[in-house]
């Protein structure tokens, strides 16, 4: 689940978290429910065993805390957060977070090295990252940390940081404006790290992607495996598995297809406009299929709803298409496929967003697309 929470026809609306929008260019962030509690746990100290049994991840004797972490981790991706300490400062700013119960006010200004090291830290940068750009010490980065805990009673711990970056909002220490682009300070090397694609032009929301996982994407859409993904990165095909499931985690997609039609609808993926004509022209029950598939069903799952007679039949129909638009030459042909359909129009372009508008998004192309220099041969072939 994600800020764009794709679902299926068939499974019950997911809860989502909206935050304030921007004055300026109304863009609004979007968090899950579950990420936004775990943003709040995070904020209050909490560990991520206890976020994990508070959240009902894993059973009551044994909560899962690798599942609480990777919650986290795919929360703060989507608000384009490097860190816990800037995500709660993003997630603070757009109202996706409430001040604290009892919040400590300071009786004296930031003072020394304290106004430098907060903002790098805000930008996303680690203590050894700041200490580094300051051209000081870690101690140094560690000692103002240390006092701006103590003057705001913030208890020791592993989440210190956040819970501190948190309680300094309370105090009104830091900037109150919406942390979305037009109001952006953030610098080229820090923005880099995201990829965002066309919000909605009515709820704002918008998929955000970092940049592994926008490559990740160009080459589903450009038809590589697992096992080619894997090797492309320098790891094994589980290495590649893992990569694409993150992926589709963040775009909120049940399969490959439905990633890659997300990508296509939302800007991330920019398909060539081809102007080649089909072979043959597309027939009704080939197109009904791979609208099935887009929308997240498998070819067993189309079975089950009546869309054709069986697996095999299915599978032999979708192949005559691949090879009729030429995506057969790859090692996975669907994903390939919806590329080339919607470079043909042949597959809707409405906004995937939850809010079901039939308006086509903007002709905003995403915020980042240096891969595709990466891929010409592939996606433009």
């Amino acid at each position: 689940m994600t800020n764009l929470e794709i679902h299926a026809a068939d499974k019950p609306p997911a809860r989502r978290s909206l935050g304030r929008a921007c004055p300026h260019c109304g863009e609004r962030l979007a968090v899950t429910w579950e990420g936004q509690q775990a943003l709040s746990l995070v904020a209050r100290g909490t560990s991520a065993r206890a976020i994990a049994r508070q959240l009902g991840l894993g059973t009551p004797a044994s909560p899962d805390a690798t599942a609480a972490e990777v919650l986290l981790s795919r929360t703060l991706n989507h608000l384009g957060a490097a860190t816990r300490a800037q995500g709660i400062d993003i997630a603070y700013r757009a109202m996706l977070l409430p001040a604290p119960v009892r919040p400590r006010y300071l009786t004296r200004a930031l003072a020394g090295d304290e106004p430098d090291v907060v903002r790098h830290l805000l930008l996303g940068y680690s203590s050894v990252e700041t200490a580094r750009l300051l051209g000081i010490t870690l101690a140094r980065v560690n000692y103002a940390l240390l006092r701006l805990s103590d003057d705001l009673d913030v208890p020791e711990g592993a989440g210190r940081t956040a819970m501190t970056v948190h309680r300094m909002h309370g105090a009104r220490l830091l900037p109150d404006a919406h942390p979305c682009r037009c109001r952006s300070t953030v610098p080229a090397s820090a923005a880099a790290r995201w990829v965002q694609g066309t919000p909605c032009p009515h709820c704002r929301v918008r998929p955000v992607l970092t940049l592994g996982e926008h490559t990740v994407l160009g080459m589903l859409g450009a038809g590589m495996s697992d096992q080619e993904i894997g090797a492309w990165f320098a790891t094994t095909r589980n290495g590649g598995t893992k990569r694409v499931q993150k992926t589709l985690a963040a775009l909120g997609a049940a399969t490959r297809v439905q990633a890659v039609h997300i990508g296509c609808c939302t800007g991330l993926i920019v398909p060539r406009q081809d102007q080649r004509p089909f072979a043959a022209p597309v027939e009704d029950a080939e197109l009904d299929d791979m609208l099935g598939l887009i929308q997240g069903f498998t070819l067993s799952a189309l079975v089950e709803r009546g869309v054709g007679e069986s697996h095999r039949e299915l599978k032999a129909r979708t192949g005559r298409l691949y090879a009729r638009i030429g995506a057969d030459t790859v090692t996975s042909a669907p994903g390939r496929a919806v590329v080339v359909l919607h470079s043909l129009d042949a597959l809707p372009r409405t906004h995937p967003c939850r809010c079901a508008t039939p308006a086509a998004p903007t002709a905003e192309p995403a915020t980042d697309s240096s891969w595709y220099r990466t891929w010409p041969d592939l996606l433009h072939a």
